[in-house]
């Protein structure tokens, strides 16, 4: 049978170990019809609450009062140590490694928090001069790399926060079963105020099909946001989902940016419901357009709205399609975009530590 693709090296976090039995038996009965089974030797259950840590490429995690904590464990420096000196080996050795540790830092951002960054850069630094490479990038610019991954990790936790939680509340609404759990969505109500959950109802074979496009944004702190949007087609078992962290914009552009991204990627002949955790985006936004178009795409002051680029663009690719809102609450992950701070570092690190 032919794979499109396939997921490897999986970490489950269950809130039981009745759950993560249940997880083990549902991952084996997934794989059973495709020839494939899971890697016994590697394959077992931790409990968190014991203290032990369950340790998965790299990251170590730890439950400390309620809370999850993601650390680097020694394996990540022995793999980073490898990946230099293989980058070394090859042509033009240098320009490899140091994108090889560019590389490194970018998939650091579930463990920003927490973890000591001297230590990670000085570590990484003294394991390269070992092997030979003295020309460390700067701890400026791998601390930038770093931050934008933990941004990039904001946006993960947020979407599909948010995802999941669109996912139960329409499950509920067809009732219980593997076939309805991947079937979502068929419609929804409009726009909701609050923390509303969606209404599943029925549509008429006639009816436009309904697109779900989830999508959220956090501000940039010390320069650094990002934006997420995931899209789910009804009947469809795959979705899209983007992520990307940026410089210097703001919330309200980066939702709208995100929005807009989304809308290009759905089908002109399915309609829109826009999951959002953007109050802009569910009803301000429109009414911006409405008020400044009266004026001749002027403000009351007479300038250009900020945005407008953005504004119009959203509006004309919308205003085709039937689009509904719903606001959902994101902003309950661990992390927040004003907690992804500038590092501080006690002094200059060196790469010969």
């Amino acid at each position: 049978q032919h794979l499109g693709w396939i997921a490897d090296d999986l970490l489950v976090l269950c809130r039981s170990d009745e759950e993560a039995a249940e997880c083990l038996r549902t991952l084996r009965n997934l794989l059973r019809p495709t020839g494939m089974k899971l890697n016994e030797r590697k394959t077992h259950t931790t409990d968190l609450q014991t203290g032990n840590p369950a340790e998965w490429l790299g990251f170590a995690m730890t439950q400390e009062n309620g809370t999850l904590r993601i650390n680097l464990t020694q394996d990540f420096y022995s793999r980073a140590e490898c990946t230099i000196r293989n980058a070394l080996a090859k042509q033009d050795g240098a320009l490899r490694a140091a994108e090889a540790i560019q590389g490194l830092f970018d998939q650091l951002g579930p463990c920003y928090h927490g973890t000591d960054h001297t230590y990670v850069y000085r570590h990484l630094a003294s394991l390269a001069a070992v092997a030979g490479f003295d020309e460390f990038p700067a701890i400026e610019d791998l601390m930038r790399a770093w931050r934008r991954s933990a941004m990039r990790f904001l946006m993960q936790c947020r979407i599909w926060r948010m995802v999941y939680r669109c996912h139960r509340d329409i499950a509920t609404g067809f009732g219980s079963g593997s076939a309805c759990s991947q079937s979502l969505p068929a419609c929804f109500t409009s726009a909701v105020s609050g923390d509303g959950s969606a209404v599943a109802a029925t549509l008429s074979p006639s009816a436009t099909p309904i697109a779900t496009l989830t999508v959220t944004g956090a501000q940039p702190s010390n320069g650094i946001g990002g934006w997420a949007y995931h899209i789910q087609l009804p009947g469809q078992v795959r979705t899209q989902t983007r992520f990307e962290s940026f410089d210097g914009q703001t919330q309200v552009r980066s939702i709208l940016y995100a929005a807009l991204e989304g809308v290009k990627r759905i089908g002109s002949g399915h309609g829109i419901h826009i999951v959002t955790d953007s109050g802009y985006l569910c009803s301000e936004w429109k009414e911006t357009v409405e008020r400044c178009r009266a004026r001749g795409g002027k403000t009351q002051d007479g300038k250009t709205p900020a945005n407008w680029d953005l504004l119009t663009s959203l509006d004309w690719d919308l205003s085709r399609r039937k689009v509904t809102y719903e606001f959902r609450s994101g902003h309950q992950s661990q992390l927040s975009a004003a907690s992804v701070p500038e590092p501080q570092f006690q002094d200059s690190p060196t790469a010969g530590l």
